[in-house]
């Protein structure tokens, strides 16, 4: 993926972000439109992004083995280093993708029992399982490299646990109401990551 295709649809996925969190009118149409499919094509997207970074996985893992038997040169370890360094920026990519879209439909859900069914019925094996993975690996990550705010991991935190409540409550005959935003939190909390530590990931102040 190139890196200005990357930074719009980054770009592009966290501006959704800020509008679904705080327009419920805007979650309706989203998980509602028939003729639109948004949701399904929201999900397409998120387990496609899911795909890729699996596939990104099994090529490094593929790579490494290749040269587990040969004598190499400085220029042959060189080699390697950069092209690990290239996949472990495109597996970054394709994951950061499928956790911001794992946000919205977080987002999209919230406060809302038919939003959460809508979702669960068209889900793979009707399972939160995939989301939630998604996001702890994003929690994780911003831990480790400290590229969000406070409030953006606040953000991913509620929403990963909205999606374990929904994960465990589904199958059941009653849902946790678990809202997602907070009557203090501001627009610009959805999700932020530092310019100087995300690689010229642009927009997402």
């Amino acid at each position: 993926m190139s890196d200005q295709r990357f930074d719009l649809m980054f770009t592009i996925i966290c501006l959704c972000i800020n509008l679904v969190a705080f327009c419920e009118h805007i979650r309706y149409i989203i998980m509602t439109s028939e003729t639109r499919n948004y949701l399904g094509k929201l999900c397409d997207l998120l387990f496609k992004k899911i795909e890729e970074a699996a596939q990104v996985e099994r090529q490094t893992d593929h790579l490494l083995e290749s040269y587990e038997t040969v004598q190499m040169t400085e220029a042959m370890q060189d080699n390697l280093l950069m092209q690990m360094i290239s996949k472990s920026g495109t597996h970054m990519e394709y994951s950061l993708l499928s956790a911001c879209v794992c946000l919205l439909l977080g987002c999209c859900i919230q406060e809302n029992n038919q939003h959460r069914k809508l979702l669960y019925d068209i889900l793979p094996d009707h399972s939160f399982k995939p989301l939630i993975e998604q996001l702890k690996k994003l929690r994780d990550f911003a831990h480790l490299t400290d590229i969000m705010t406070q409030k953006g991991k606040e953000r991913v935190q509620k929403v990963l646990q909205l999606f374990e409540s929904c994960n465990t409550t589904m199958n059941q005959s009653s849902l946790i109401d678990t809202s997602i935003i907070d009557d203090d939190d501001c627009i610009d909390s959805v999700p932020e990551i530092d310019d100087e530590d995300d690689n010229n990931m642009n927009g997402t102040d």
